[in-house]
């Protein structure tokens, strides 16, 4: 991003306060950005902040340089928003996660879901005939569970280029509003 500095600022300012006015001004940007992220994911996904804060990181301002991350893995649903379990499954938001279940989990509630259905047959051996129960080795009927997630990546991007215009405008202003502070 380009940002053009008239002669007559430049001659009153020197490198030194130039280049913190362009870091105080990115680190505003950067709150901005982090803030308005927060306020835009929440609203989107319907949910609180302690939900998406661990997905979004900005770094420390450094050489006239600044970044904010975003992570776009898939979301587990009972970190998303509120709720249930019913005898469908589990109910998140206006989503029925069907098949789905809840666990407690160091004290914690989880939602998990099946690969593949549980075998509604006993998969028991009877006993044999000398009275000895027979061990069953093949472990195919077995279900196994992967936690509960959601795909937010489509609603990250669409905020992420909402957002870029609005940082770049805000920066420039921001930059303006340092320089003329500076300036005194």
């Amino acid at each position: 991003m380009w940002v053009n500095i008239t002669e007559e600022d430049a001659a009153h300012l020197s490198d030194r306060a130039l280049e913190q006015a362009v870091n105080t001004a990115l680190s505003k940007t950067q709150r901005f950005l982090e803030r308005e992220s927060f306020k835009r994911l929440g609203l989107r996904l319907q949910i609180k902040r302690k939900g998406i804060k661990d997905r979004i990181r900005k770094s420390k301002v450094k050489g006239n340089h600044a970044s904010v991350w975003f992570g776009l893995m898939d979301m587990p649903v009972d970190r998303l928003r509120d709720w249930h379990q019913n005898s469908q499954g589990v109910v998140s938001g206006g989503e029925v996660h069907r098949g789905a279940f809840a666990q407690t989990v160091n004290t914690a509630f989880l939602a998990w879901s099946r690969w593949r259905e549980r075998p509604k047959a006993s998969t028991r051996k009877k006993r044999s005939p000398n009275g000895q129960r027979v061990k069953e080795r093949d472990r195919r009927h077995k279900s196994k569970i992967e936690r509960l997630t959601t795909n937010i990546e489509f609603i990250y991007s669409d905020v992420i280029q909402d957002l870029e215009s609005e940082s770049a405008a805000f920066f420039q202003e921001t930059l303006a509003d340092e320089i003329s502070q500076a300036h005194g």
